[in-house]
């Protein structure tokens, strides 16, 4: 199989679908796309189509759009807006987003986000199916913590993890692993809303190297389908060992050391401490912990979660689809530790960088001042209870 020369093609006749958070049209380094919608879930289950409002709310998307971009300028991109301003989405929405693309007969898809619930794998699978029987080829990022994640394990999609990859068309293919291509993910420049270009690491921002890449095949090679696009990526590889993004590869921020209150603790940390948790945010780990709370061996007390996602007010089971389950979602932290010995911590990035305060940092402050023991998806940085963030 000859190689690619992917300098010589554009991406011209390819038509590519970003599931995302919406996509900035009015970017200089995005410029117009060819159409989208959004797809959210109404509170009685309802999946609704809007096709009139699918610009981007956080950035993200328009991220992943722009690296698409630098590779396949002349690529027809679609926004399919799913996640709300927190980057969170229903996993019937993502389900959705897929079908949706497949009846519009787009020829690659890009997810750049995936759920760890189980309880969605069986509907993501049969989605993905229909899609590759439909010629289309699915590229998904693998979750950055390595947590198994759908669709990115799945054999129906091209899962992507991050490396420290600098060549415009470089990337590493290895096709005996579950995420088989590594493509830049360490800090790079990408776009943003508003005009604006911001600098940011992650494997949301690998997989849409690949995506420009596959757009590039697929204009070279029409009609290819998944297993001659996986030739071709095999072929076009970089040769060696992908020099993979550790936590390490990053610069290291600024210290400014935050002393917290710490409670009073005589013994090693246990599970065994919780007996009623309060959870923040509510994002797709809280999800899984809701919908198999019977195998937990605490109960969960409240959920906080952001007043701009919509779920606040509403009962975490009905939430996620599921019959009530006792459970309210509160927007303030405080209310929901009341009555709490644990504040279980979700994964809080991405709303940090929203909001542009570090919430990490912010929510065990809090559940600290309470006396509440604290289990964090996250690291918590530095030693000693002495956290270091990024100075202003």
């Amino acid at each position: 199989m000859e190689p690619i020369q992917f300098a010589k093609l554009t991406g011209n006749g390819v038509r590519v679908a970003v599931v995302d958070s919406g996509i900035d049209q009015k970017h200089p380094k995005v410029g117009s796309i060819a159409g989208g919608v959004d797809i959210s879930v109404h509170s009685d289950g309802r999946i609704v189509y809007d096709v009139y409002n699918y610009t981007d709310r956080t950035g993200h998307g328009t991220a992943c759009a722009g690296i698409i971009r630098k590779k396949a300028p002349d690529a027809e991109l679609f926004s399919v807006r799913i996640f709300d301003k927190s980057l969170s989405a229903p996993g019937d929405a993502l389900v959705s987003a897929i079908r949706w693309a497949t009846h519009q007969g787009v020829d690659v898809v890009l997810i750049s986000l995936g759920t760890t619930d189980l309880a969605f794998r069986e509907a993501i699978v049969d989605a993905c199916r229909l899609a590759v029987d439909a010629g289309i080829i699915l590229v998904a990022a693998e979750h950055n913590d390595g947590f198994e994640c759908y669709p990115s394990v799945l054999p129906e999609a091209i899962g992507v993890g991050g490396g420290s990859i600098y060549e415009k068309y470089g990337f590493y293919y290895r096709p005996n692993e579950r995420i088989e291509c590594i493509a830049r993910g360490d800090k790079q420049r990408v776009c943003w809303t508003g005009g604006r270009d911001i600098l940011i690491s992650g494997t949301s921002y690998a997989a849409p190297h690949i995506t420009g890449i596959v757009a590039l095949i697929r204009e070279a090679h029409h009609g290819a389908n998944l297993a001659t696009v996986r030739e071709f990526l095999n072929a076009n590889a970089l040769d060696g060992t992908p020099p993979l993004v550790s936590e390490s590869d990053d610069p290291k921020p600024a210290k400014r050391p935050v002393k917290l209150a710490v409670a009073d603790r005589s013994s090693t940390p246990s599970i065994g401490w919780i007996k009623k948790a309060a959870c923040y945010p509510f994002n797709k780990e809280m999800h899984g912990m809701v919908r198999f709370r019977d195998l937990l061996g605490f109960e969960i007390s409240a959920i906080a979660d952001p007043a701009g996602k919509g779920m606040v007010g509403k009962d975490a089971g009905e939430a996620i689809g599921i019959a009530p389950v006792g459970i309210p979602i509160v927007p303030r932290l405080k209310d929901a530790l009341k009555g709490a010995d644990t504040l279980i911590l979700g994964y809080v990035d991405e709303l940090t960088r929203i909001a542009s305060r570090d919430l990490l940092k912010e929510s065990i402050q809090t559940a600290l001042d309470k006396g509440l023991h604290i289990f964090s998806f996250l690291p918590v940085p530095g030693e000693n209870h002495v956290l270091t963030v990024n100075s202003p």
